[in-house]
């Protein structure tokens, strides 16, 4: 059963990885932007596939304490409404990174923040937390905003 959090954390993995290499290797940065978008896919359709229809209640539950002293935590959760959402948003980041191998200036920060964007999405669509939610919005709209 894949792991909501594996899912977000890929791309958001990926970015740091990127992040931490040197400048200059395009081919490598291209190859870890698509593997990290790909395990995020993969997982995505696990969940998919293993979400049972017709219940009322959120599955692949998450829980776990973050920040007490507002009342904050750490809850993913799917719906179905959202499960599809999540494998959507899976998608788009794999083919956008897929498309863009033709990137050819400052492909080390395209990627990064192309990366961002996709943990910062899948994020918002799992996160049952207000919280959580504006973390993970944030997390997509500010590396939207430099692209």
């Amino acid at each position: 059963m894949a792991s909501l959090s594996f899912i977000i954390f890929c791309p958001l993995a990926a970015a740091l990885v990127i992040a931490l290499l040197p400048a200059g290797l395009r081919v490598l940065f291209r190859l870890l932007a698509i593997a990290g978008t790909f395990l995020a896919l993969v997982g995505a359709a696990r969940v998919f596939l293993g979400f049972e229809a017709g219940g009322a209640e959120f599955q692949f539950v998450e829980q776990a304490d973050w920040i007490r002293a507002l009342g904050a935590g750490y809850h993913l959760g799917v719906d179905g409404l959202n499960v599809g959402l999540l494998l959507m948003a899976a998608m788009v980041g794999f083919a956008a990174a897929c498309v863009s191998w033709e990137i050819e200036h400052r492909e080390k920060e395209y990627y990064i923040l192309l990366l961002l964007i996709t943990g910062g999405v899948l994020g918002t669509f799992v996160a049952l937390d207000l919280l959580l939610f504006y973390v993970f919005h944030e997390l997509a709209l500010i590396p939207t905003f430099l692209m």
